[in-house]
């Protein structure tokens, strides 16, 4: 693909990538902000809007390798 970029450009995978380092600490106990029931159902609630808005305003393909 001629207009792609490369994986790391993209501020979908940067933000779900947050979001699991997020989930990873706080179910390993790193952190201690909300209870499980609450976690869970916020983070739905913020990746469900955040890739809403990430998916309107993204408009190139992403790839795994620039060619």
């Amino acid at each position: 693909m001629p207009d792609s970029k490369p994986f790391w450009a993209s501020r979908t995978i940067w933000a779900n990538l947050i979001m699991v380092a997020g989930v990873i600490l706080e179910t390993t106990g790193v952190t201690d902000v909300m209870n499980a029931e609450t976690q869970e159902v916020a983070i739905g609630a913020i990746m469900g809007v955040v890739n809403l808005i990430l998916r309107f305003v993204s408009k190139t393909p992403v790839t795994l390798t620039k060619e």
